[in-house]
């Protein structure tokens, strides 16, 4: 039988999911406005 590894999140590794969670909902919610931004950026640094 191989090794087995079992890995669980701290209690603070938890509070920082609950956080991430949070930012990604932002950021899903003003993704049309940050790719437009980024699109802006790029044309004007020629990337």
């Amino acid at each position: 039988m191989p090794p087995h590894v079992e890995y669980r999140l701290s209690e603070v590794g938890r509070s920082l999911s609950e956080a991430l969670v949070v930012l990604d909902r932002w950021a899903e919610t003003h993704f049309g406005t940050l790719d437009a931004a980024r699109e802006r950026y790029d044309a004007q640094t020629n990337r």
